[in-house]
């Protein structure tokens, strides 16, 4: 099975295609604001490979995401499939 790497710049773009504006940097993450909930996400700054535990959990602790955090994440696996593509 092919597995997709999941990195810092995935959820950036992820975000950004989403409607999710670039703010400000904190310590190592970089700030993105969601204006439908004015709300800020941070995702780290480093193009690290994240898991997916990691990912939910980035989700889970943020308030600016649209859906709760696994639905969220399903989201993105589709969002991640149509970049393949």
């Amino acid at each position: 099975m092919n597995t997709i790497q999941i990195t810092s710049n995935k959820i950036k773009a992820y975000l950004l295609e989403h409607g999710y504006h670039p703010t400000y940097l904190k310590g190592a993450n970089k700030g993105f604001y969601n204006p439908r909930n004015r709300q800020t996400l941070l995702v780290p700054n480093s193009n690290d490979s994240l898991t997916k535990i990691q990912v939910l959990e980035l989700f889970q602790n943020s308030k600016a995401i649209d859906m709760p955090a696994e639905l969220e994440w399903y989201r993105f696996q589709i969002f991640l499939f149509n970049q393949k593509q």
